[in-house]
């Protein structure tokens, strides 16, 4: 009972959050998941670092998600077997309460062809956000298929948020899909060439008491609201 309690705060906060502005941070950690026999599935660099166990990067303690009802920001570090650390900075924007395009890995109660009703969405990177590495690589990155900063992607998963939106496992997390570019231009674009972020998400920081009440008297018609789109 208290775990299904604690996942629909969860739940809650970052509807409130999106409806009424109020910053929520969470605290960032990489997916259950293990890949290469270890290395934890948090940024995933795709053929960076050659290949291998290399390319999974561990979210490192003091990572956050900070996210509204206008952008979601993401501030981290991760770490990758080889102690090469990732430092992330992005702002994602373009709130939406539905979108048509998500990944449904992490979530087997989603077939595919339900929409998941209770997660947000952000559907554009205006300025593009940066990850930079220890060795002195840096990259700025956009969405997949995100054709320029400011314009939102049309046809492909954005950055999703809510109970099973961590695209590798179940429960409350985050997923997005990223375009790389160095300063040559495009490094690592594409369905077949991006990297993602696979982040388990719980709440560092929740609204004031004031805003927490206010969330208090809301939650019920966030409810009805919901199973009111379910049922259309």
């Amino acid at each position: 009972m208290k775990a299904l309690l604690n996942a629909g705060l969860l739940t809650s906060v970052i509807l409130f959050a999106g409806s009424a502005n109020s910053s929520v941070i969470y605290t960032v950690e990489s997916t259950p998941t293990i890949n290469c026999s270890g290395s934890p599935h948090g940024l995933w660099t795709n053929s960076y670092n050659s290949s291998g166990c290399n390319e999974y990067y561990n979210f490192q303690a003091g990572s956050t998600l900070t996210v509204d009802g206008v952008t979601a920001v993401l501030d981290a570090t991760a770490i990758n077997g080889s102690g090469t650390v990732a430092t992330i900075n992005i702002t994602f924007e373009g709130f939406e309460d539905t979108y048509s395009h998500y990944k449904n890995g992490g979530t087997p109660d989603y077939n595919g062809t339900d929409l998941p009703l209770d997660w947000d969405f952000y559907s554009y990177i205006a300025t593009p956000g940066t990850i930079s590495f220890s060795n002195g690589d840096d990259f700025t990155t956009l969405l997949i298929g995100q054709p320029a900063a400011g314009t939102a992607s049309a046809d492909m998963p954005v950055l999703q948020i809510g109970n099973g939106a961590n695209d590798k496992s179940a429960g409350f997390g985050a997923s997005t899909w990223l375009d790389i570019y160095d300063s040559n231009g495009p490094a690592y674009t594409g369905e077949s060439g991006h990297w993602d972020l696979n982040m388990s998400l719980s709440i560092a920081s929740v609204p004031e008491p004031g805003s927490l009440a206010l969330l208090g008297l809301g939650l019920a018609g966030l409810g009805l609201s919901r199973r009111r789109q379910a049922q259309v």
